[in-house]
């Protein structure tokens, strides 16, 4: 499946990055979480669904098994990845998260996909 990363220092493939610091003889490490605007497709219901989290493998599991109760993505079990978006901060990640569900709109969403650079232009306005 398509996943897209930004150019940011923070984007890293791994759900965190690890960045060290010496001052003296004390080590500062500290953890920078990455976040990611999904989309998932259920094709027993025809649908998309489109979250945020750090997590992107543990939230598809949870969407599968059912975990929220009163979650529309509970109808079904069989969600897969569509799209990925690594976000550079919790911020931009809301914001592309809350832009892409105003849209309603699943030519919108399959343009993401298709058209990379669309992805790349909500990254640098949010």
């Amino acid at each position: 499946m398509p996943s897209v990363y930004g150019n940011s220092s923070l984007a890293h493939p791994d759900s965190y990055r690890e960045v060290r610091e010496k001052r003296g003889s004390v080590h500062y490490i500290m953890v920078f979480e990455k976040y990611i605007v999904y989309v998932i497709y259920s094709i027993h219901l025809d649908r998309f669904y489109v979250g945020m989290t750090v997590d992107f493998e543990n939230r598809l599991e949870q969407h599968n098994s059912g975990f929220y109760d009163n979650s529309y993505t509970k109808k079904t079990n069989d969600w897969k990845e569509y799209l990925l978006v690594e976000c550079d901060n919790k911020k931009q990640s809301l914001m592309i998260e809350s832009h892409i569900k105003k849209m309603k709109s699943v030519t919108y969403i399959k343009n993401l996909k298709k058209y990379p650079e669309v992805v790349l232009k909500l990254k640098e306005r949010y």
